[in-house]
């Protein structure tokens, strides 16, 4: 018996199929291969011409049953899926099959807008890090001893986050102070992720009353606001921006000239004590 693997050939000689298998019969200019057991109809593009001996043949008896050759069947999910740049995504088609009597397919390549991005895996994981925000198209190509097929389209969309302040944070290198001193403050902007947040500008306000705005924060998160207190007492101090407040920072100024008497008053204690201790051991 020849050997041909489901083939068919036309009113012109010419085969179309894949050379390996059983040669049937010919019926109206057709041939039927089979394997296994099962006739299938097979029915792409020629690829040899075959001689005329071969047009007449009769039907061979068996108890065969003719189906037509199927695609692969792709299940692939998910078909579409929204996520963050930077996010893991998974795409899967491990539920695919060859519907073919002893099909099976052979492999799968992965395609993203076009190109391909993985051959021959079921399960695909995709690191969006890599990718800019925008639309993007998912296909699987599936092949299978009975042919190819390609997937429904699978969407893909990345954002990127919006990137939002959440918290402000104030400090100062001290909390005491002389009058006519200049204390420089620290503001920290954080996002909603606790990572700095550049380009915000935050209100200063001291017991309530704006003092002044810092320029906009640096790739850190920060910025400074310098202020000189002009008299003594308690202060509290604290950064707004919008409906976001910092914590608050307690200040104490105190009036120099008093510190300054302070100092005398002890050292003409000191000075007193000294002059008498002379004056006993002089006598």
């Amino acid at each position: 018996m020849l050997s041909f693997d489901f083939v068919y050939i036309d009113e012109e000689g010419t085969a179309h199929g894949i050379e390996g298998g059983y040669l049937l019969y010919v019926p109206e200019g057709f041939v039927y291969g089979f394997a296994n057991g099962t006739v299938v109809i097979y029915g792409y593009a020629p690829q040899s011409v075959y001689p005329e001996e071969l047009w007449g043949l009769v039907a061979i008896e068996g108890n065969y049953t003719i189906t037509e050759a199927e695609p692969p069947v792709i299940t692939l999910e998910p078909l579409e899926i929204e996520v963050e740049q930077g996010s893991l995504v998974t795409f899967n088609c491990s539920a695919s099959y060859d519907p073919n009597p002893n099909g099976e397919i052979t492999s799968i390549d992965w395609y993203l807008n076009g190109s391909l991005i993985a051959h021959n895996v079921e399960i695909l994981t995709l690191n969006t890090s890599d990718l800019s925000q925008g639309i993007y198209v998912v296909t699987v190509e599936a092949m299978s001893n009975y042919g190819t097929k390609w997937s429904e389209q699978s969407i893909l969309r990345i954002y990127i986050p919006e990137r939002v302040l959440t918290t402000i944070i104030l400090t100062t290198s001290q909390s005491r102070v002389e009058v006519g001193s200049e204390m420089t403050f620290t503001i920290t902007c954080l996002d909603q992720e606790n990572k700095p947040l550049a380009g915000i500008k935050v209100e200063v306000h001291v017991n309530d009353v704006l003092i002044g705005v810092t320029q906009p924060t640096n790739n850190e998160g920060q910025a400074t606001l310098s202020y000189t207190f002009q008299a003594e007492g308690e202060y509290t101090v604290k950064a707004i921006h919008g409906e976001i407040k910092s914590n608050e920072v307690k200040v104490t100024v105190e009036e120099i000239a008093k510190l300054d008497i302070y100092i005398y008053i002890a050292l003409g204690v000191v000075a007193l004590i000294i002059i008498a201790i002379v004056i006993m051991k002089l006598r």
